[in-house]
């Protein structure tokens, strides 16, 4: 298999998945994607938990056009954990969603180093690390973000703060 490693086979099969309606892909992805005319909000459906989840499925379901799709599903729900430890606009978020506490930080500190060592990690399809390629700097900015809002919101809970909610930060840095 070749080019997005399952996810352009998703779309015309995911009206078949015996699961919830909102876990598909807008029939428009798959042709953005082919044309590379990536916006925000085609990415933002693309590295939802939903895609990641449809291809575990597909994948334990030994459809043949998702045998081997397993890595590509972990990454996609790795970063969609990662946008929503990034965004979170709730008090009484759960999960991911939860905003940053005295009792979360390490933890959540943990897990977003963990993201970045992934990410430093990448590799294209012919093997180059991605760090290494013209498109290096979307991996240091994401890395850069995560730790900012780490170290933002470690001062402001030292400064008395009971928690605090990330979804500003990922749209200032």
């Amino acid at each position: 298999m070749s080019g997005h490693l399952g996810v352009q086979n998703l779309q015309p099969k995911q009206r078949q998945l015996p699961i919830v309606p909102n876990y598909f892909l807008h029939p428009a992805t798959n042709e953005k994607v082919t044309k590379n005319k990536l916006k925000v909000k085609l990415v933002a459906n693309l590295l939802s938990s939903s895609v990641g989840k449809a291809l575990l499925y597909l994948e334990e379901s030994e459809h043949y056009e998702f045998i081997g799709t397993g890595a590509t599903a972990r990454f996609i729900l790795l970063v969609d954990q990662t946008f929503d430890c990034l965004s979170s606009s709730n008090p009484y978020g759960k999960g991911f969603k939860t905003p940053v506490t005295a009792d979360n930080l390490t933890l959540r500190r943990e897990f977003l180093a963990d993201f970045s060592s992934v990410l430093f990690r990448l590799q294209t399809a012919s093997g180059e690390p991605v760090l290494q390629t013209r498109r290096f700097t979307s991996v240091l900015g994401l890395c850069l973000a995560t730790q900012t809002v780490m170290d933002v919101s470690e001062a402001l809970l030292e400064e008395g703060f009971l928690y605090v909610l990330s979804y500003k930060c990922p749209k200032t840095i």
